[in-house]
């Protein structure tokens, strides 16, 4: 005797077998053995044996796809670079250590593709979209 499963719950189970969630990206760390004080070059007796470190992401990609059924189905690519777009502070020793906050674009998210697909047979497909070539 085999259990049936709710009409809803059915449905949303064909609807997670459709979907499709990825990604990849890479990470960097580093750790610096001396100060990152803007008096470091000035007086680096004082600043000596400091450390800092950074971290940043230099690319990470999300993906996602659906498939609609009878042929149809799309999807996408958004790409992060740096971390995304992003503020800066700058510390200038020329200038006392006048802190200057600037807002610029310290990174980049982009739509890299986005495209629908309908598929006729096998070796017949027609894609539309933004395109990675």
């Amino acid at each position: 005797h085999s259990e049936q499963l709710p009409d809803s719950t059915a449905k949303a189970t064909g609807m997670r077998n459709r979907l499709s969630i990825g990604g990849y990206g890479e990470a960097v760390m580093t750790r610096n053995f001396y100060s990152d004080n803007y008096l470091r070059y000035s007086t680096p007796d004082a600043y000596k044996g400091q450390s800092h470190g950074r971290f940043d992401l230099p690319h990470a990609v999300i993906f996602l796809g659906y498939d609609f059924g009878k042929g149809w189905s799309m999807s996408s690519e958004i790409e992060f670079e740096h971390g995304g777009t992003e503020s800066a502070v700058e510390i200038e020793e020329e200038e006392a250590g006048e802190y200057e906050k600037e807002i610029e674009r310290g990174g980049e998210v982009a739509l890299e593709q986005f495209w629908i697909q309908k598929s006729f047979m096998p070796q017949l497909n027609v894609r539309a979209g933004m395109l990675v070539v």
